[in-house]
């Protein structure tokens, strides 16, 4: 299968990029300009600009939009979120049309949701106040939408990517404490979590999208199955580290959630990795 993905610097694209590479995939890898970490020979990977032209490029079968302005970015205005998130995701639209691929993925995330206030999250929670770059991503959606009348597409809310040295997500701070043997304090410690995915575990989604015949436009949240306590994630954690780090629920008003994955099943017969498997897997890859 041939696989372009964009953003193939950035920590999900690269990662998404290897994974597809690994698996005997022909990944051609767009990045603006950190190239992928790693070199493999089923990946090419090239220079390239959302404001440039995607009109060099052939058909693939499997498009997959990882490039964005991120709130990770702390110099990121609202000049930088509208020209990565909504013009370059209109210069990938007109590829779209014009190549006709299999299914295209437009990787969101679930700050387009901005302040959650239920205990599980699925794709009819109201939006309250999402940030620049929730905004520019649910314009980007919107795009993507109007796309699946021409193309199989999907947006795919995500949670925390974990997986080999992506450390971004809570989860990846908390365990560079551990193995530090430093103070992790956190909360809502009984409630379940399963805000999480990995790469190798985004691929058999995705391919389990292409597997089911999509059609037109649809929108999933994403996240783990059979989830845990919070404390009891990060229980696993320190143990499977010998950390000795003070680990200490606080106070707080703060509310947690988990994520309703029951429409993966219900549409695309797909199950994800469970919580304990990626939290395990993640720890392993970092020891």
């Amino acid at each position: 299968m041939q696989v372009l993905i964009t953003g193939a610097g950035g920590a999900v694209g690269c990662a998404l990029a290897k994974t597809y590479a690994e698996a005997g995939d022909q990944v051609l890898g767009l990045y603006r300009s950190t190239p992928p970490n790693f070199e493999h020979k089923n990946l090419v990977a090239m220079p390239f600009s959302l404001a440039d032209s995607f009109e060099q490029f052939d058909r693939v079968d499997l498009v997959i939009h990882a490039a964005a302005e991120t709130h990770l970015n702390l110099k990121a205005t609202a000049e930088s979120y509208a020209c990565s998130n909504i013009d370059g995701v209109l210069a990938l639209a007109a590829y779209l049309r014009r190549t006709q691929p299999q299914l295209a993925v437009f990787l969101s995330t679930i700050s387009v949701y901005g302040d959650i206030q239920t205990e599980v999250l699925d794709e009819n929670q109201p939006y309250r106040g999402p940030n620049l770059y929730g905004v520019s991503k649910l314009f980007g959606e919107g795009i993507m939408q109007e796309v699946g009348t021409d193309v199989p597409t999907i947006a795919l809310r995500l949670p925390g990517v974990v997986g080999g040295d992506l450390m971004t997500p809570w989860l990846g701070r908390a365990l560079e404490k551990l193995k530090a043997n430093e103070k992790v304090e956190f909360f809502n410690g009984s409630n379940p979590f399963n805000n999480l995915i990995d790469p190798d575990g985004l691929r058999d989604l995705i391919n389990d999208v292409l597997s089911s015949g999509p059609e037109g436009f649809t929108l999933m949240n994403v996240g783990a199955s059979a989830p845990m306590a919070l404390s009891d994630v990060l229980k696993v954690m320190a143990e499977m580290l010998g950390s000795q780090s003070e680990i200490i629920e606080m106070d707080s008003d703060k509310t947690s959630f988990s994520i309703d994955i029951e429409p993966l099943r219900e549409r695309f017969g797909h199950t994800p990795r469970t919580t304990k498997e990626i939290v395990g897997s993640y720890v392993n890859a970092n020891t």
